[in-house]
C-alpha cells in the first residue's frame, strides 16, 4: 500500500539536510566558545551573545522536527508508524528534553552557579539532554527538567554583570642600571601612568570609567593603582594576560 504513496523525498535529501544542520551547529558552537574565551565585540557584544545563545537553544529541536518530517516523507506509512511508536515509548524523555530547552531560556542557568531545588542545594554541574546535574557536598545528583520546572528552583548570584577590580601595576622590570651601575626605574610614575591609561583606553574589555592613580612613597618606592571596570567578570583573566604580555606586573588588590 505504501508503494502508491510517493512524495519525491529521498534518503539523499535527508543526508544533505543532516550535513547542513551539523555544519551550521558546529560553526555556531565554535563562535560561542570564542565568545566564552574572551572575544569581545564592543557595542555588538551583548546582542551577538544573546542571538548565538537563543539560536543554539532552538536549533536542535527545529532541526529534529525538520529531519523527522523528511524521514516520514520518504516512506509516509512505514516511517510514520515507526516515528509514532518512538514518540509514544519515549514521550517521557521527549518531555524532559523540551522542558530543558525551555529552562535554558533562563539566563541565570549557567555552569557553576548556586541553585536551590526541591531535592536540595548545590551548584550547577552540567546540562544533560533530559536532566540537570547538580554538584552537592555528598556527591552529584540528577534532576529531570520537567520535575525542576514543576517544583521550581532558585539560582543565586549573577555573573552576567560587569565587575570592578583594583589593580596594582608596575613594569615587569621595575629597575635598570645606568652607566654608574646605580639602579634606576625604567619608567617614572608619570610616564607609566600615561602609558597605562592609553593601554586601558584601547582595551576592549575595560569600561571607560576606569581610574588610574599614583602612590608615591619616595623616589625609589612607588606604585600605580587602577580601578578597572570590566564588561564581564570572566574578562579579568584576559586583561591580566594582556597586561603581562605588554610588560606589566599586575597584582589584584583586596577591596
Amino acid at each position: 500500500m505504501s508503494s502508491y504513496i510517493s512524495t519525491g523525498v529521498t534518503w539523499t535529501q535527508f543526508c544533505y539536510t543532516l550535513v547542513v544542520v551539523a555544519i551550521v551547529y558546529a560553526i555556531a558552537k565554535v563562535f560561542q566558545r570564542r565568545l566564552q574565551r574572551g572575544l569581545y565585540l564592543r557595542e555588538a557584544d551583548g546582542t551577538v551573545r544573546k542571538f548565538i545563545r537563543v539560536f543554539l537553544i532552538i536549533l536542535s529541536p527545529l532541526a529534529l522536527l525538520l529531519l523527522a518530517a523528511i524521514f516520514v516523507a520518504i516512506k509516509p506509512l512505514v516511517n510514520g508508524l515507526m516515528l509514532t511508536l518512538l514518540v509514544l515509548f519515549g514521550f517521557r524523555y521527549i518531555r524532559d528534553y523540551v522542558s530543558g530547552k525551555i529552562l535554558l531560556f533562563d539566563r541565570s542557568m549557567q555552569h557553576g552557579r548556586p541553585i536551590q531545588t526541591h531535592m536540595g542545594n548545590g551548584s550547577i554541574s552540567n546540562f544533560g539532554l533530559t536532566a540537570l546535574f547538580i554538584q552537592r557536598e555528598d556527591g552529584r545528583s540528577r534532576i529531570g527538567y520537567t520535575s525542576l520546572l514543576e517544583h521550581g528552583y532558585t539560582v543565586t548570584g549573577s555573573s552576567d554583570k560587569g565587575c570592578y577590580f583594583r589593580l596594582s601595576i608596575l613594569p615587569a622590570f621595575a629597575k635598570t642600571a645606568d652607566e654608574t651601575g646605580e639602579s634606576k626605574p625604567i619608567l617614572q610614575p608619570d610616564q607609566l601612568s600615561r602609558k597605562l591609561t592609553q593601554s586601558l583606553v584601547d582595551n576592549p574589555y575595560v569600561k571607560q570609567d576606569f581610574k588610574v592613580s599614583k602612590h608615591l612613597n619616595g623616589p625609589e618606592n612607588w606604585s600605580i593603582e587602577a580601578s578597572v571596570g570590566l564588561h564581564r567578570a570572566e574578562h579579568l583573566d584576559h586583561l591580566l594576560a594582556q597586561l603581562s604580555e605588554a610588560g606589566y606586573r599586575t597584582t589584584i588588590l583586596a577591596d
